[in-house]
């Protein structure tokens, strides 16, 4: 017994020698089957021949080792950096594994030096020389989560969420059918981790879609999206096509949409049989309805799909009619109904016929009211009033004596009832801020004459606000016009004085009758003599303006 213990523990080490690295970096320290462990059944993982995978727990010191299997080859490597080790699953009867390093070289096919069976766990640990690195974990999350995922042009495997860089800077690759790729930069420190966090985007394509005949329904995916002849954009992937018409047999088809494509589907729909329905009635104005659609009014031949279809004909208070026609493809089906209801009356036919035609005038007024909102009053174009008038002074106070007490200033005393009476012109243009209602500014200008034949004038600036109504006739306004003129002064000239203006305006049409009143604190004539009243005053002015087109 004990001789056939040293032949093995010879053979054992004869391997173990054989399997050295080239340069001694990587040996192995010892090959055991893990009888308790499951790890092998709980997260199995299956081969190409649809059996358990055997599972090697291979310890190491660093990062960095890649595997490679016999004939039979390797089904997976899961890196446990965290644990210092890889999960390398292999198919029961391997027989050896290669163990590969760009820094610490290569160990050659490492025999196993028991049989390998499928769901058992091994467990494998290397000897070699611990690579100090400066790097630290980058912490990827991508969406979808299917994408591919390259480092420095070398793709992840998919169980590595966290991988292990260098420091120093290193690209990536992001990719996933039927999404647009993403590439970039990223740097790795060693104080901290980094983050790449990518969500691409759904590629698209285009689809054109020539069939026969025009006018088609195309639906893609159940949505109708157009119909032929059509070019529509898609997103990439596998998309449902329908295609369907009237009188034709429709068709389903799959296309694939990838990045920038340029899809052609050609084709023609195969017509179904058909025939005609005549229908006649002797009620004017009836609904007819062909398998619950509304064809026509009266009478008419409308095409139909050989079969069985039903008829109905209705006209409230006067008709009312079910029938079946059984169209057969190339032939004419004829419906003809006379008879009205049992309950009708020739007083519920012609009030029927009188509700027709005032619903059909009612229809008719809405429809020019609504054209001529739409021309008159939703026009952003420019709209302006002009106008003119009279001004009379309803009262003069706080006359002051001049400087020189001369005649014409002792006249103008006398005759103060005459201050303020003059002319007024206006001005204004704005647009209708919304439908019926105008916002404008505006201005007038007030001259007003003297007994002594000095002149006196005012230039108040106003806002104008007046809001329309409509009915067929008549185009009548409700304006207000609220205003004030600001002071300034030149030595020996009439000057503007402050001023308060208030129009209330009303009108028919383009033509608007201002009432104002303005009170007035002072207004100066050109002459030194003169000193300057009070007045309160009321103009009426006669103003016509426009609107957009």
């Amino acid at each position: 017994m004990k001789k056939i213990v040293s032949i093995i523990a010879a053979i054992f080490c004869a391997t173990a020698v054989f399997a050295q690295g080239d340069d001694n970096s990587i040996s192995v320290a010892s090959f055991k089957k893990l009888d308790n462990d499951l790890t092998a059944r709980t997260q199995k993982k299956i081969d190409q021949n649809g059996e358990p995978c055997a599972l090697i727990k291979v310890q190491v010191q660093s990062d960095g080792f890649i595997f490679e299997g016999d004939g039979l080859g390797i089904v997976t490597t899961v890196p446990k950096i965290d644990e210092g080790e890889y999960w390398v699953y292999v198919p029961r009867g391997a027989k050896y594994l290669t163990v590969k390093h760009k820094t610490l070289g290569v160990l050659r096919q490492y025999a196993y030096p028991v049989k390998i069976e499928k769901q058992c766990t091994y467990e494998l640990r290397l000897s070699h020389k611990k690579i100090e690195t400066e790097g630290n974990y980058l912490i990827i999350s991508v969406e979808p989560k299917e994408s591919a995922i390259y480092i420095d042009d070398e793709k992840l495997d998919s169980e590595i969420k966290s991988p292990f860089l260098q420091t120093g800077r290193h690209t990536y690759r992001v990719e996933c059918e039927y999404y647009v790729t993403k590439t970039g930069n990223l740097t790795i420190s060693k104080s901290e981790r980094a983050n790449l966090d990518v969500k691409l985007e759904r590629a698209k394509g285009y689809l054109t879609v020539n069939y026969k005949p025009d006018g088609t329904d195309v639906l893609v995916d159940g949505k109708t999206v157009g119909k032929t002849p059509l070019r529509v954009r898609l997103e990439a992937g596998e998309h449902n096509l329908m295609l369907k018409s009237d009188l034709y047999i429709e068709e389903t088809k799959t296309v694939k949409i990838t990045q920038d494509a340029e899809i052609q589907v050609n084709g023609e729909l195969k017509r179904i049989p058909s025939g005609f329905i005549k229908v006649r009635t002797n009620a004017r104005g009836a609904s007819i309805y062909i398998d619950d659609k509304l064809v026509g009014k009266t009478r008419g031949v409308f095409e139909f799909t050989a079969g069985t279809h039903t008829v109905y004909i209705s006209k409230p208070g006067v008709i009312e009619k079910t029938s079946a026609a059984d169209v057969k493809a190339g032939k004419t089906c004829k419906v003809i109904v006379k008879e009205p209801l049992p309950k009708s009356t020739a007083a519920e036919r012609r009030e029927a016929r009188r509700a027709e035609r005032q619903e059909a005038r009612a229809a008719e007024r809405q429809q020019n009211h609504d054209e001529r909102v739409g021309k008159r009053y939703m026009s952003t174009g420019m709209r302006g009033f002009v106008g003119g008038g009279a001004h009379f002074t309803l009262d003069a106070t706080d006359f002051k004596d001049g400087i020189l007490a001369d005649e014409d200033n002792n006249n103008e005393i006398k005759h103060e009832s005459l201050v303020g009476t003059g002319a007024q012109v206006s001005a204004s243009f704005g647009n209708n801020v919304k439908p019926f209602w105008y916002l404008g500014v505006g201005a007038s200008y007030i001259f007003t004459a003297t007994s002594t034949g000095h002149h006196c004038w005012a230039v108040p600036v106003y806002l104008d606000n007046r809001v329309e109504a409509f009915n067929r006739r008549v185009s009548p306004f409700v304006a207000l016009r609220l205003g004030a003129g600001l002071p300034f002064s030149t030595d020996n000239k009439s000057y503007n004085a402050g001023q308060f203006y208030m129009s209330p305006s009303v009108g028919l049409r383009f033509g608007h009758l201002n009432v104002g009143v303005s009170y007035t604190n002072r207004m100066a004539v050109k002459y030194k003599d003169f000193k300057t009243p009070r007045t309160l005053s009321i103009g009426v002015v006669y103003d016509f303006g426009g609107r957009g087109k």
